[in-house]
């Protein structure tokens, strides 16, 4: 079998479930690349795969559109880049946000922070970076919401990065693949279910050598897409690695200086 690698990277879907503060282990600084490769070992050791190479990194994500997190997503993208290399491709792609005007009723809304405007709802799993406007009565100097029924605000859902990562999965599986050769080892790295039937053309194409990395902390488990989970186990058990734990990333940070890029101050690993 071969031993080169392609990672496909749900950007957003693997920030929010592992290094999200809130969802999952609170590290962002990650060396992907060296996370990958121990994700790997133990499967590899077992399919008799020896001296894997990562050829290529996809990372599909949405660029942030606020200045101060843009400036930090990009110092971590070209972090990464340079680390990678010699080697391996790191390649972000991206698609865009699509912002839209919402209303929220004040039972659905969990917790209310005023630094950045962040809100958090109960009917999603979802954080929302948000401006507020909301219509409120002073008392006393005091603010009270205890009459406002409901808040508007600007939603902002990433468009496009799914579907880059179908086009480019798929490109590469019809045009670089060669099933005589194996020529790579394809790897989604997603727990969004919404990716099944490219997952299955994909297993179908590579006759079954396709790996799937769920990026849900062990705690979340459970929360693993079932779906994409049978595309692959159904064919290759040990094809599927169904969380990333947190000693795992602990062991996987980029040193704090790569070349001219520094661990943004906000980070504290």
């Amino acid at each position: 079998m071969h031993n080169k690698f392609r990672f496909y990277v749900d950007g957003f879907n693997f920030y929010k479930n592992i290094a999200h503060q809130r969802y999952g282990y609170g590290i962002k600084w990650i060396d992907l690349r060296k996370l990958f490769r121990k994700l790997l070992e133990d499967r590899l050791e077992y399919l008799g795969i020896t001296n894997p190479e990562i050829e290529k990194i996809y990372y599909f994500t949405a660029e942030e559109n606020n200045d101060q997190r843009q400036e930090r997503q990009r110092t971590y993208f070209n972090a990464l880049t340079q680390k990678c290399r010699p080697g391996t491709s790191f390649i972000t792609q991206y698609g865009r946000f699509k912002v839209s005007e919402n209303k929220i009723g004040l039972q659905q809304i969990q917790k209310i922070t005023d630094q950045e405007g962040t809100i958090h709802l109960l009917n999603t799993g979802h954080v929302q970076a948000v401006k507020l406007k909301v219509e409120y009565t002073d008392t006393n100097g005091n603010t009270q919401y205890k009459h406002v029924q409901e808040m508007e605000y600007n939603q902002h859902k990433e468009k496009e990065t799914d579907v880059n990562l179908v086009c480019q999965m798929l490109k590469d599986i019809y045009t670089e693949y060669d099933r005589e050769t194996r020529s790579y080892i394809p790897v989604l790295v997603s727990n969004d279910s919404d990716f099944s039937k490219a997952l299955k053309i994909v297993r179908e194409k590579t006759h079954g050598n396709a790996f799937l990395i769920i990026p849900v902390t062990t705690e979340n488990i459970v929360g693993g897409s079932k779906e994409l989970k049978e595309i692959i186990s159904n064919v290759r058990s040990e094809y599927v690695i169904d969380c990333i734990k947190k000693e795992t990333v602990e062991q996987c940070p980029l040193p704090r200086k790569v070349g001219n890029h520094i661990r943004p101050l906000q980070w504290s690993r």
